[in-house]
């Protein structure tokens, strides 16, 4: 990978160099002609299909759970098939994948447990109420998360401008549930 011309002006301390950005300071090219993608957008992809994989695995969660209404199972069969599709992948080279050891079991069971347990959830919610309200639910957990991090974890409390989308996350939920006549609240009981 080959910087740009004027990164290298940079690095001379020339004029030219010192007019840069941080975020030009940064580019690389792949060729030494064409830039690669920014940082942002590659985030932006990254966040992009985050949300189709999420949202996808929503619906499809949606419909087992209802046709098959055995949460638990749909789940095992689900962690199953990610656990195989691991092996396989590190067993054909596509990936590497580190082996088990029982100190990194004893380290992680916590997150684990902790992460099953929201799937968990997620799924018995499904079972029991409209994908709409799981997502609306779901979409006011960044308040909750924030006093939480601030805490358990001694992170600064978001600033004004946080706090007033938080609060608008939280009244749109409210409001939700208020006009939603598909809302059953023992999904959440």
């Amino acid at each position: 990978m080959q910087a740009l011309p004027l990164i290298e002006a940079h690095k001379a301390g020339t004029q030219e160099g010192l007019a840069l950005s941080d975020a030009e300071k940064t580019v690389s090219t792949n060729d030494g002609n064409t830039p690669c993608a920014s940082s942002a957008s590659k985030t932006t992809l990254i966040i992009g299909y985050y949300a189709l994989c999420s949202s996808t695995m929503l619906i499809i969660n949606k419909v087992a759970v209802h046709f098959l209404p055995a949460p638990t199972f749909l789940l095992v069969c689900q962690l199953a098939a990610s656990a195989l599709a691991v092996k396989a992948c590190s067993r054909a080279g596509l990936i590497e994948a580190d082996p088990l050891e029982w100190s990194k079991i004893k380290r992680f069971c916590f997150v684990v447990v902790g992460f099953l347990g929201t799937i968990y959830a997620n799924m018995k919610v499904l079972q029991h109420s409209n994908v709409e309200t799981f997502i609306t639910f779901r979409s006011s957990t960044p308040l909750v998360l924030s006093l939480c991090d601030y805490l358990f974890l001694g992170r600064t409390l978001p600033g004004a401008q946080s706090w007033c989308c938080l609060v608008a996350l939280l009244m749109g939920a409210a409001g939700y549930v208020m006009v939603d006549s598909g809302f059953r609240g023992e999904a959440y009981a």
